[in-house]
């Protein structure tokens, strides 16, 4: 089984490389012992460089250290400059429901050692007794009824994030979940309050609900990212400063991602962009008739349809004349029949739909534009009263197509949309050009042959 957070470790150097730069800003001239790359204050050791290659290669066997070396330079820069034009509000809009930022940041890093170590850590735990974690716990310590009262407080007002008291978190450090010792090290602990300070707004509603199982699976979690970090230290060869540059890296990558999203570069990322907000209100009706009348296929729509329907009362019934067209029967004919609508004595004709650019139009009329002439009929349960149901089976005999209006809403919100991403992508590609050239990037001489890229 691949370790927690596989997916995003290995994102961290899922690189699209943006252009080459060839600057004198980058000078392969760093000839220090065991270093490959150096920035300001940070320095890429040999040792880090290839563990994140590894990592890397997972999706993208031809990584090499030069892009490796690309990503993380280059997140540092936009990193610094993020946090000096935006607000940790802008950099994390989640953070109010999401982990804490430092956990964030340590899961992250568990991830990636994970992952780099993925054969060494497995044998590590093989050569356990049992070959299994669990045989490092020496104690488990249950919380007592009393204990939880104590230290889980239920307010009398709604509670948003959960968190103890003053008083509460004083108790939970000093109760124990579990005793444990790693081969060759000393009795260690991890008590309730090293769990609960690990958790997000959802985990901490369920150890303030006593929920004792998800609080036994958390302390075995952490137990899990303990040991890693206690066989890192000692074997995996990495130093203090590389594990401090591993995690700045991360840092980095959290805070240029956010950037990237606000300037319209992420995708999933990009809801709700102040940055890219601001650009769209600035998009003229000029710019949008030009885009409009470039792309005029993109806003195809269906203007009309013609379209016939069977109201019932009964989902059996529906079925059932689901069955009786499938084998042929005539729709009019069973609309007649069947249909509690007012216009069954039509065949249940209702007319030509037309396409509502306020977005108005009823809820028949929105699902009959749905639909294309000759798709299968299926019973729909109409929005309602649901001690009264209702099911609809509609027909579509026929349909036109035309284009959206230029001027309506829809067309104005999304070609702003559109056109406010192009001009921050363009305003990022700028971005990164300008703080690269801006830098003084030293890079061990082997790596000049593949040369950096951004």
């Amino acid at each position: 089984m691949l370790p927690y957070g596989f997916n995003r470790a290995v994102s961290l150097l899922a690189l699209v490389i943006l252009t080459r730069v060839c600057s004198a800003s980058v000078h392969y001239d760093l000839n220090t012992p065991g270093l490959l790359a150096s920035m300001q204050q940070e320095e890429l050791s040999l040792q880090l460089v290839d563990r994140l290659a590894d990592v890397a290669r997972y999706k993208q066997p031809t990584i090499d250290r030069a892009h490796v070396i690309s990503r993380v330079l280059l997140d540092h820069l936009l990193a610094d400059y993020a946090l000096k034009h935006f607000s940790a509000a802008d950099l994390d809009p989640g953070q109010r429901v999401a982990f804490p930022h430092d956990i964030t940041i340590e899961n992250e890093v568990m991830s990636t050692l994970r992952v780099a170590y993925r054969k060494p850590l497995a044998d590590a735990v093989q050569a356990l007794p049992q070959h299994r974690l669990i045989s490092c716990v020496v104690k488990t310590h249950n919380l007592s009824p009393q204990q939880q009262a104590v230290i889980f407080v239920k307010p009398d007002h709604l509670m948003m994030g959960y968190d103890l008291t003053a008083a509460g978190e004083q108790l939970a450090k000093q109760v124990p979940l579990l005793d444990y010792r790693f081969p060759g090290g000393a009795l260690a602990h991890i008590t309730l309050y090293d769990v609960y300070i690990r958790e997000n707004v959802q985990g901490r509603m369920s150890l303030f609900q006593n929920d004792t199982n998800y609080l036994k699976h958390q302390a075995l979690e952490l137990l899990s990212i303990r040991f890693v970090q206690d066989w890192v230290k000692i074997h995996s060869g990495m130093t203090a400063m590389d594990l401090k540059v591993l995690q700045m890296a991360l840092e980095d990558k959290s805070r240029a991602d956010a950037l990237r999203g606000i300037m319209g570069m992420l995708p999933d990322l990009d809801e709700g962009s102040s940055y890219l907000a601001n650009l769209a209100s600035h998009i003229t009706n000029a710019d949008i008739h030009s885009y409009y009348v470039a792309h005029r296929n993109q806003f195809q729509r269906i203007n009309q349809v013609h379209a016939m329907h069977i109201r019932v009362n009964s989902q059996k019934l529906a079925d059932a004349l689901v069955a009786r067209l499938a084998h042929g029967a005539d729709f009019a004919a069973l609309a007649k029949a069947n249909s509690t609508a007012a216009d069954a004595a039509a065949g249940g004709d209702l007319g030509w739909l037309q396409h509502d650019e306020s977005g108005h139009a009823d809820w028949l009329t929105q699902v009959a534009l749905t639909q294309s002439p000759g798709a299968e009929i299926r019973p729909i349960l109409a929005p309602g009263d649901p001690t009264h149901p209702v099911w609809e089976l509609v027909k579509v005999v026929a349909r036109q197509d035309g284009f959206q209006q230029e001027d309506g809403p829809s067309v104005h919100f999304e070609v702003a949309q559109i056109l406010a991403k192009r001009e921050g992508q363009a305003a990022f590609q700028t971005l990164v050009k300008q703080l690269v050239q801006q830098a003084d990037i030293h890079v061990d001489p082997s790596l000049q042959a593949e040369g950096l890229s951004w």
